[in-house]
């Protein structure tokens, strides 16, 4: 949807609820590429006091995401620490838009030298991102469909190639081509030339869509998702999209740090594993972490999405620093991953090497 369809519909959607626009808080848009903008998210007050407002097209608001989030806060509040989710007081859904309007939580994210992080704050995520599971195991029925972790690995894969499609330069068509055929043998050495499978052996279950520290707020001792979808997700992909998530706001530092915080993040998560997925956890971690590295190489940096959408040359600038950043993580995921005593991906390295010099 455009700029101005959007907000046309953000206007109509206002009036009809009553709703105030906070104006020392400015609102954002999520972009799903260039001029298509998915809803607009923006703070302010209805009569319930001050809320959060969602407004997009009609089906941005997931009804039965709605649901399972209403099952979730049922079952929170039993362990410590725990996501909390705001309460939703009002939902729409007809015509051509749909909006929530949810409890307005304002806080802090929970690290406080983003994007790298101190040793009680990876302790406390991990702790987190472990105590929610149980959660959503109690929330999960029969009803919830099959998952295939092949699938969904193929399926993101494939996703992520077709939107990278570019023909703006030449240098870009070789990077795409590159990613691609990195992406397609690693798919097929996991799932057809390996045991690495086997050995993995993802489950899919619900989980949070978004949970970065940019996604979590911290207030009164408390972990708040304010806006976060419920999907079907592989095992562990909180884990890794939470790192991801830092990853990319690390185009700013150093490439040694980088590696150095992925490996004390991958400690701290295995640190408070439960013993009956810990021999999986590591290399579930790193399969889900090469598909995000893979959509921010071929979709995030080149279309130059959120964090790099700012005006001016600043966008372009941190995109470069970025993909420097992410080539580096990539290469490492090539070295880890592998469980065959000679490295499959060595041609691979080669065509990384050959284009960044």
């Amino acid at each position: 949807m455009t700029k101005k369809e959007l907000l046309r519909l953000y206007k109509q959607v206002a009036k009809e609820i009553g709703f105030k626009e906070d104006p020392t808080h400015k609102g954002w848009m999520p972009k799903l590429g260039p001029n298509d903008f998915k809803c607009k998210i923006v703070h302010g007050f209805t009569k319930k006091g001050a809320v959060t407002l969602t407004v997009g097209p009609k089906g941005v608001i997931n009804l039965k995401a709605l649901e399972l989030a209403g099952s979730y806060a049922l079952v929170e509040k039993k362990l410590k620490p725990c996501i909390v989710l705001p309460k939703v007081w009002n939902v729409g859904n007809y015509g051509d838009r749909s909006w929530i309007v949810r409890e307005r939580v304002d806080g802090v994210n929970p690290l406080k030298d983003f994007p790298l992080s101190s040793r009680w704050e990876r302790e406390n995520i991990a702790n987190l991102y472990w105590n929610i599971l149980p959660v959503f195991s109690a929330v999960e029925s029969e009803k919830q469909p099959v998952g295939d972790f092949e699938d969904f690995f193929r399926n993101r894969l494939d996703k992520w190639i077709e939107l990278g499609k570019s023909g703006k330069s030449k240098q870009n068509s070789q990077k795409h081509e590159i990613f691609r055929t990195i992406a397609d043998n690693m798919f097929r050495y996991v799932f057809y030339e390996s045991d690495l499978w086997e050995s993995a052996d993802l489950e899919m279950e619900l989980f949070f869509r978004n949970f970065g520290n940019t996604d979590i707020v911290f207030q009164n001792g408390v972990y708040y998702l304010p806006s976060s979808e419920i999907v079907l997700l592989p095992e562990f992909y909180g884990a890794a999209y939470f790192v991801w998530n830092m990853l990319m706001y690390s185009y700013d530092i150093e490439d040694w740090l980088v590696s150095e915080d992925i490996a004390k993040w991958l400690a701290a998560f295995s640190l408070a594993c439960p013993s009956e997925v810990q021999s999986r956890f590591n290399m579930g971690f790193h399969l889900i972490l090469f598909e995000r590295v893979i959509a921010t190489l071929l979709v995030d940096i080149p279309r130059l999405l959120s964090p790099f959408d700012v005006k001016g040359n600043e966008g372009a600038v941190r995109a470069q620093k970025a993909e420097k950043v992410f080539v580096g993580v990539l290469k490492g995921l090539l070295e880890v991953i592998p469980t065959l005593t000679g490295n499959p991906f060595k041609e691979d390295f080669k065509a990384l090497d050959k284009i960044y010099k």
